[in-house]
């Protein structure tokens, strides 16, 4: 088992709480100066640092950087399926009577109202939901993009084998092409631009795959050569300037044109964090335990934040009037109440159990395989 990267877990906290910020001001529109405005209003473009993430993570846990052990395919699907699903399906429960109350306000009244409702909620349970641009955001808001992660993990075991043939210049090389690639989306939606086209540039899983094998990438750049100078600065320069650019630019393009810009710093900023000790002062604030914690708990964290938010929607539109302000610590506090209930009373639990369900159904199969010889 290899070492946490304490910094990349403190950094996921720190990506699911600017896609918070996002999402409150979406809904309570935050008085802030315009830089911190345009940075917070391109929260959306964290789900990028989530999916570079998820690519950077898995690479480094399942090889050294130019083999390591034959991955096994189904062990690796269990084991991503016993680490998402449950709290993702838990999710789904919660959701679903504050989508049925908002979306349908005098309740289910046409044979159609009811079919769109179960469509929905079984396209959403089989996370396939995504590839339907107009279910893209119906039900949880923030489901689609368990949808593309799911569709990433089915690839991952495909592509990380032809990845670690290639050189660490032909790696460069194909980084480039990723880039590339992942700005596709992003000149689709500007040639084309519609609500149709933006959600399927946002949320199709084809066109967000560069980002996570670009992760990747970064992650088996990082396991052949672990270590770098002034790799904490580094990651610190690439934050800054991503957040210049997102400060000066966030509130006027969405994700899909973010991306042509911030792929490759997005990568830098990963592989720099994944490289600070605990001696820097990056490294002693993201692996704070702390910080540490809430990043364990940043997966239910992002899931969750959807009935606080929600809630509050339905409270607003029966008169409860608060600031802005307001809204965002009693939601922030609430999502958090409500992520490490969900982290430690369903998410460890439940993978725990099936894996030890999975254990002992292999080790029987083998006792019976064994009887018979």
């Amino acid at each position: 088992m290899k070492a946490e990267l304490r910094t990349l877990t403190g950094l996921r906290f720190m990506a699911a709480l600017w896609v918070f910020l996002f999402h409150v001001d979406l809904r309570w529109p935050l008085d802030l100066p315009p830089f911190l405005a345009g940075v917070v209003g391109a929260g959306d473009v964290g789900v990028t640092l989530f999916f570079m993430l998820s690519g950077f993570i898995l690479a480094y846990a399942y090889s050294d950087g130019f083999g390591g052990p034959r991955l096994e395919r189904m062990a690796f699907w269990r084991a991503r399926f016993a680490r998402i699903y449950p709290l993702y399906a838990a999710s789904l429960l919660l959701a679903l009577p504050l989508w049925v109350a908002m979306s349908y306000p005098a309740g289910l009244q046409s044979l159609q109202q009811v079919i769109q409702v179960i469509l929905t909620t079984m396209t959403s349970f089989g996370l396939v939901h995504t590839w339907f641009p107009s279910m893209a955001f119906m039900l949880h808001g923030g489901a689609w993009s368990l949808a593309c992660e799911a569709f990433f993990y089915l690839c991952f075991p495909f592509l990380l084998p032809h990845l670690l043939r290639l050189s660490s210049r032909q790696l460069w090389i194909g980084l480039g092409v990723l880039w590339v690639a992942s700005a596709l989306a992003g000149a689709v939606l500007y040639a084309f631009p519609s609500e149709e086209t933006w959600k399927m540039a946002y949320t199709n899983p084809v066109l967000r795959l560069p980002e996570f094998v670009a992760g990747m990438v970064f992650g088996l750049m990082f396991l052949r050569q672990p270590q770098g100078q002034d790799a904490g600065q580094k990651a610190v320069l690439c934050v800054l300037l991503a957040f210049f650019w997102l400060g000066l630019n966030g509130s006027r393009y969405s994700a899909p044109l973010h991306n042509a810009v911030l792929v490759p710093l997005i990568g830098f900023m990963i592989m720099g964090f994944a490289r600070t000790t605990a001696t820097q002062a990056a490294g002693r604030i993201l692996g704070h335990p702390v910080m540490v914690s809430l990043g364990q708990a940043s997966y239910a964290f992002y899931l969750l934040q959807l009935v606080p938010l929600e809630g509050g929607v339905l409270l607003t539109r029966q008169g409860w009037a608060h600031s802005p302000t307001t809204w965002l610590a009693m939601t922030f506090l609430c999502t958090v109440a409500l992520a490490y209930a969900g982290h430690l009373l369903i998410e460890e639990p439940v993978r725990r159990h099936l894996q030890q369900l999975w254990r002992r159904r292999a080790a029987h199969l083998v006792y019976l395989e064994r009887r018979n010889v």
